[in-house]
């Protein structure tokens, strides 16, 4: 059974406490991602979202998932795969109208310091368009590393979906033949289908 941490930090600009907590399979708080989930990433960039339930359940799967709140409110969530030797980013968003207000820098930087030294590797869409720089300039403002160079096919969520061509990010890693590898068990792990899991 996974227990759930919950660290509070203080929101000085409304005077009120951010917390953020482990998301546990059949909670309200599970429940209240689920439209940002859904209403941020496109289905070619997304499981089901009774797999993610699934996928929190199985307490042999490294699939986690922490959230945001202030006031009882969700402000963003991030999910992530723990392999022990690295962490993978797979899902992170921050309420629309919550964005601009530090939230995203919040979760990541929260994100980064419970990492501790762990290396952390991500997907971002092809740097070509508006909003995908703007992701890609957010993590490098967080010291991320963009692999440019390398070749990056981000597998079907599900039998029949289509790959996407995406780009690997990392922090705490600079040795590409490590980015590689990162690569492959990410590939190899994370897009196997739920029934394998």
């Amino acid at each position: 059974m996974r227990h759930v941490e919950i660290i509070s930090k203080f929101n000085k600009k409304k005077d009120t406490m951010i917390v953020y907590s482990d998301v546990l399979p059949h909670s309200e708080l599970l429940k209240s991602i689920e439209p940002l989930y859904i209403g941020s990433f496109p289905p070619a960039e997304r499981r089901k979202f009774d797999y993610v339930e699934t996928l929190l359940e199985k307490d042999s799967v490294p699939f986690k998932m922490i959230a945001a709140t202030e006031d009882g409110e969700l402000l963003g969530f991030l999910s992530y795969w723990d392999f022990g030797t690295f962490r993978y980013i797979e899902h992170f968003a921050v309420d629309v109208k919550k964005r601009g207000n530090g939230i995203g820098s919040g979760i990541l930087s929260h994100f980064i310091e419970q990492s501790e030294k762990t290396p952390i590797v991500l997907e971002v869409e092809l740097p070509e368009a508006y909003d995908a720089r703007r992701r890609v300039d957010f993590y490098m403002r967080h010291c991320f590393i963009i692999w440019k160079r390398l070749s990056y096919i981000q597998p079907p969520y599900e039998k029949g979906g289509e790959s996407v061509e995406m780009k690997l990010m990392t922090l705490q890693v600079n040795d590409i033949n490590k980015v590689k590898e990162m690569g492959d068990v990410v590939r190899r792990e994370v897009y196997k289908s739920i029934n394998e899991y």
